[in-house]
């Protein structure tokens, strides 16, 4: 904000200047004058947004230079600085579009409050002669992708372009993944054919997994249907891994409980499948059953996991996800039944290898199921986990490095004491940086990781004897630190020392 100042008392001019210094950005001293004729020539020269001002000063007061300003169409704020003597004269240059007044002596709190006052109008006026440029359709992006920052005057400006309580309809077509350009405006077109294009209006942001379509004053049966035909055009294309969602609705200041309902609506992807659109008379429709969740599947999964019978898991992970659907079960029930079986396997490779575990946790696994559209998708997510897993499974017991094997005989013989990955390379006769490659290729993790896990088992031995100390245990799996490895076994395994050895027993 470009502040100008007036004031006819060289000590309050410029202790008006310091305070307003002391506030920093976005505030700005841009000139000062000492009466009002020169009032006039800085705000004409340097087009200040405020002026501060004092009434009374010699050649030409306050008032009459805001009248003046006012009589050549000057557009600024004027912030008026007044004693208790002047308040009449104070409420006089109100009348003039004086926005606020200052009672002199002020305080930095004062001056802070009413300069932010005064940025809030100014703020307030851009956008009302800003937003009235905009498109409905970039209104329509802003109120409805970004209403946290659109502020009311979009939101009124865009309210005003609809007629009240118009039929109104809201399409959602949402991918688990970005749609690339290409997908998006294939999309797009075929929505667009067959309809007026003055009635649709599309927001699909780049680089969006969404693309909404809000289509105005036209019989929803008439919109439906139409929009059948094209989604099932898409889907004959090939464009089968998105869902669409579907509601009308009465009334632009309804768009936004119209956003959450289709997608909510989208969920039930998981219990329809594919090719068809969700609406609600569509879910209203649904025979729902109970899920009870089958742990004897899941139990299977796991015993394949632990076992290392990874050839044979995919089956058993294809056997829960058709469990899921041989009934007509509740989207949330199904995606609470997937998120369960996820964190079991999670933990079932966690008591394998923290190592490997800590790899997978970078995935961001749990957000993609909570993101997933159809179930067919979640048995590929967990084969490409369990994948990872079976590289280091495979890589630890059979085709390693020789490299990598010798260094593994001299871990399993070294654990105990101390382990360098400098010291064991040049016995090796390689380089650390090409020993420690070679770990992360072949096992998946990295040498220091690996040799955590081999001390970790050795306690994991010695804490299912009732008998052994806890520090006893510490030492004789290579910590010299209670405590550290107290805080290393229950990273690795969930558990301390001492509540793994009680379920031992």
């Amino acid at each position: 904000m470009k502040i100008l100042i007036v004031e006819d008392e060289i000590k309050t001019l410029n202790g008006i200047e310091r305070l307003i210094e002391q506030l920093g950005e976005p505030y700005d001293v841009v000139g000062k004058g000492r009466n009002g004729l020169e009032g006039i020539e800085l705000a004409l020269r340097e087009k200040p947004d405020l002026i501060m001002t004092d009434i009374r000063m010699g050649e030409m007061d306050g008032l009459e230079m805001i009248k003046q300003l006012n009589d050549r169409r000057f557009t600024c704020k004027y912030l008026i600085l007044s004693g208790y003597a002047d308040f009449q004269y104070a409420r006089e240059a109100m009348t003039l579009g004086s926005v606020d007044y200052l009672l002199k002596p002020m305080t930095k709190d004062m001056l802070k409050e009413a300069l932010c006052k005064i940025d809030g109008i100014l703020e307030h006026e851009k956008a009302s002669i800003r937003v009235s440029s905009y498109s409905t359709q970039e209104l329509f992006e802003r109120v409805f992708l970004a209403p946290e920052i659109s502020g009311p005057v979009f939101r009124t400006e865009f309210g005003s372009r609809f007629e009240e309580g118009e039929e109104l309809h809201l399409l959602l077509v949402k991918g688990e993944n970005r749609f690339v350009d290409a997908v998006k405006k294939q999309i797009v077109e075929q929505l667009r054919q067959g309809m007026d294009p003055d009635r649709m209006i599309v927001c699909a942001q780049k680089g969006s997994q969404e693309i909404y379509v809000l289509i105005r004053g036209e019989e929803r049966a008439a919109v439906k249907g139409l929009i059948d035909r094209q989604i099932q055009r898409l889907y004959r294309d090939g464009l089968d891994d998105m869902v669409c969602s579907f509601h009308s609705f009465r009334g632009i200041e309804n768009l936004e409980d119209a956003g959450k309902r289709v997608r909510d609506n989208a969920g039930w992807s998981l219990t329809l499948g594919r090719g068809r659109i969700v609406s609600d008379e569509l879910i209203r429709g649904l025979s729902i059953q109970k899920l009870i969740y089958p742990s004897n599947l899941e139990q299977a999964i796991i015993r394949r996991i632990n076992s290392g019978e990874l050839e044979e898991v995919e089956k058993d992970i294809q056997a829960f996800v058709q469990f899921l659907g041989d009934k007509t079960y509740a989207c949330a029930d199904i995606r609470e039944a997937l998120v369960c079986l996820t964190v079991a396997v999670l933990y079932a490779i966690r008591k394998a290898s923290y190592g490997v575990y800590e790899n997978i946790s970078h995935l961001n696994l749990m957000d993609w199921i909570r993101q997933l559209l159809f179930t067919d998708h979640y048995i590929r997510i967990m084969m490409n986990v369990l994948m990872q897993y079976r590289h280091y499974h495979d890589g630890l017991h059979h085709n390693t490095h020789p490299l990598v094997q010798k260094a593994l005989r001299i871990i399993d013989l070294g654990y105990q004491g101390e382990l360098s990955l400098e010291e064991i390379a040049g016995g090796l006769n390689v380089t650390p940086e090409y020993l420690s490659t070679l770990f992360i290729r072949e096992l998946g993790i990295k040498f220091t990781t690996h040799c955590t896990q081999r001390r970790i088992e050795c306690a994991k031995h010695l804490l299912a004897d009732p008998n052994r100390k806890i520090y006893e245990v510490a030492a004789e799996s290579g910590y010299g630190d209670v405590k550290y490895f107290c805080k290393v076994f229950k990273k690795y395994t969930g558990l301390s020392p001492g509540e793994y050895q009680k379920n031992q027993s």
